[in-house]
């Protein structure tokens, strides 16, 4: 049997940098829909690669500090990064293999679920904009932030956020 969780300092150090390098470069670079999140390619690694219910909570964090770091609501990113969690965690159950074919594919449906469930509540929650344009920056940001995948769960993994041991029983 395997037991797998998630290094707490770690994560939480590596999830700092990785908001100070979104805020200083990634936004002052994207430009309309060709944009990258690297937030929610960490929060797409922990729930490939823990449990549901440390994914769930450390995703919640990862939302958190992701909304502090733009003009949005304070807690939209991290409510709609749940549904994403536990679409996840029940694909990775059944159809998941240790590759980077699939990190690149899981974490782009990741993506595209947290971004179309913020895109609806974006637009649930504002007037007088045009709907389709968040959909449009929720596919753009998801394929361009797919494209990190390589890089990006390599620092993961040589970072050690996530500790694997195996038990006995």
């Amino acid at each position: 049997m395997r037991v797998i969780r998630i290094r707490k300092i770690r994560f939480v150090l590596v999830a700092l940098i990785i908001s100070i390098v979104q805020q200083v470069f990634v936004h002052r670079y994207s430009y309309g829909y060709a944009g990258l999140d690297l937030i929610a390619v960490m929060a797409a690694f922990t729930a490939i690669m823990v449990p549901t219910g440390a994914a769930l909570w450390s995703c919640l964090g990862l939302g958190v500090l992701r909304d502090l770091g733009t003009a949005a609501r304070l807690g939209g990113s991290a409510l709609a990064m749940l549904p994403a969690v536990l679409m996840i965690s029940m694909l990775k159950d059944r159809f998941y293999r240790s590759g980077m074919a699939f990190d690149i594919i899981f974490t782009l449906l990741f993506m595209l679920s947290f971004g179309f469930v913020y895109a609806a509540g974006a637009i649930v929650f504002s007037l007088g904009t045009i709907p389709f344009s968040f959909f449009y920056h929720a596919i753009g940001y998801a394929v361009f932030s797919s494209l990190l995948v390589p890089p990006l769960f390599a620092l993961f993994r040589s970072a050690g956020l996530v500790e694997e041991r195996k038990t006995t029983f």
